[in-house]
């Protein structure tokens, strides 16, 4: 063991729902800092950075001493009642570079975590409780991060469908409700498309759905304008794009609604299964489907297979430098 440990629970360890109950109880980074702190105070020169973000909450330490994966554990447990996976170590340093590299992200190449992980410890070191020991590891951590952003196209290689869509749509993501993006459907699919919009590309979107309290409870949810389906399909209200994701047996959009309410360079995603989206639509619209998404998928894997292992020789690369100073300092000391 080393003086540097994690310990949190995230989106792949637990379920949603176990996730919301453990956010409420955490009250914030401050807070849970707070928590493992009076549960820790043995430890001499404890320092602590809180990490919650809605799909992961972390506590990274680092203190004078080896750290105990086990009563580290414990004190998160005790203070969230959830089970937590720890790290010590070499492993706890691994975790954060590849949480600030976006490795461990539900949509991995997220660009929101870096900042995520900045501000995290930002607050810390407000409130006292970050130090050096913990200065360094996320001084490397970010570093390595913003290479990934300005060296590679990590964000642009998503493989699942919802961030593929949003790739397909991103030059209509910006604008007002005057000119809405419409989402059709409230299932599942539409649901990972909504979780998978740019904080920059939350705003106009409505949801158009069958059944009008689900729909009204579903847009509510995400910010969204609730528009009952046989409205939106009299209505002439220009469209900036259009996903369709619904269950339906037949095409809901054809060529003449597109060219009454989308312009030829407007973006149009059919997620439909079958097909929401006539197929004439290709013809006056910038039309994805799902063989076009799976396709551009499979080409982006073999990519995104490369791209992530020249990350994680970055993170290799760091972490040996990092390990040779550490060796350097201690073989100084007298």
């Amino acid at each position: 063991m080393r003086p540097i440990a994690v310990v949190g629970i995230d989106f792949r360890r637990v379920a949603q729902a176990e996730l919301e109950r453990a956010h409420a109880r955490a009250g914030g980074a401050a807070a849970l800092a707070g928590a493992l702190r009076a549960a820790l105070r043995e430890i001499d020169e404890l320092e602590l950075v809180a990490l919650v973000t809605c799909n992961r909450i972390e506590v990274y330490a680092a203190a004078a001493r080896e750290l105990s994966s086990d009563e580290f554990a414990h004190a998160f447990r005790v203070a969230l009642g959830a089970p937590a996976f720890a790290r010590t170590g070499s492993d706890a340093e691994r975790h954060l570079l590849r949480v600030a590299c976006s490795l461990e992200s539900a949509c991995v190449g997220e660009e929101q975590i870096l900042g995520q992980v900045r501000g995290a410890f930002a607050e810390a070191r407000a409130a006292g409780t970050a130090g050096p020991r913990l200065a360094a590891l996320f001084d490397l951590a970010l570093r390595v991060g913003k290479r990934v952003r300005r060296e590679t196209e990590l964000a642009r290689l998503g493989t699942d469908l919802a961030r593929l869509s949003m790739l397909h749509v991103k030059p209509a993501l910006r604008g007002g409700a005057e000119r809405p993006l419409a989402l059709l459907g409230t299932g599942a699919m539409a649901r990972a498309v909504m979780a998978a919009r740019p904080k920059d590309g939350r705003d106009g979107w409505c949801v158009v759905g069958r059944d009008r309290a689900r729909t009204a409870a579903f847009a509510q949810e995400f910010g969204a304008e609730p528009v009952a389906l046989d409205e939106f399909l009299a209505d002439a209200t220009p469209l900036r794009a259009l996903i369709a994701a619904t269950t339906l047996r037949e095409p809901l959009i054809d060529g003449a609604f597109v060219r009454r309410r989308l312009g030829p360079d407007a973006p149009v995603v059919d997620l439909g299964m079958p097909g929401n989206v006539a197929p004439e639509v290709r013809g006056c619209a910038r039309l994805a489907d799902l063989t076009d998404l799976r396709a551009l998928a499979e080409t982006n894997a073999a990519r995104l297979a490369t791209t992530v292992a020249q990350i994680e020789q970055w993170i290799d690369d760091g972490l040996a430098r990092r390990s040779q100073r550490a060796r350097t300092a201690e073989e100084s000391l007298p």
